[in-house]
């Protein structure tokens, strides 16, 4: 059986846990809460039926972001992480979105699927509120903002 891109319903309690538990062992902070309106949650299943890759379309200060994209490790460098922000933008366009945001950990990877950095300034300062809690924020989280134009 190939690998499939499933919709999860955060909603299931059990199936939220089960993302969430993903992300913490694909490196994302554990305490990161889902900060804003969740519009869909994807996650890439393998053979064994088991999460391989996640993303989330996710409203954000009222902007629309791509959140929590996180590949297993054995998956890496496979594509799995630009296929699941095709998702997500793929459902962003269906919902007339036309330009969507991403904080990065992993500015290189942004950068590379076409995001553009945006400067520094008042809505960075707000989305990187509460990141100095982290214990991986400026060790090894330096977040960057990315803004990308999704028409078409």
């Amino acid at each position: 059986m190939r690998p499939r891109i499933e919709r999860v319903d955060l909603t299931d309690s059990v199936a939220k846990r089960e993302v969430e538990d993903f992300c913490h062992g694909a490196g994302l902070p554990k305490f990161a809460p889902i900060k804003g309106n969740v519009l869909a949650q994807f996650a890439m299943r393998d053979s064994e039926n088991d999460i391989g890759a996640v993303a989330r379309l996710e409203i954000i200060l009222d902007h629309p972001f791509v959140e929590e994209v996180a590949v297993r490790a054995d998956l890496r460098r496979k594509g799995l992480g630009k296929k699941m922000v095709g998702e997500v933008l793929e459902e962003a366009r269906r919902r007339g979105i036309r330009t969507i945001w991403a904080m990065a950990r992993a500015p290189n990877f942004f950068r590379g699927i076409g995001f553009g950095e945006e400067p520094d300034g008042e809505f960075r300062a707000e989305m990187i509120e509460g990141c100095e809690k982290c214990p991986d924020y400026l060790r090894v989280c330096n977040p960057v903002l990315f803004k990308k134009n999704i028409d078409k």
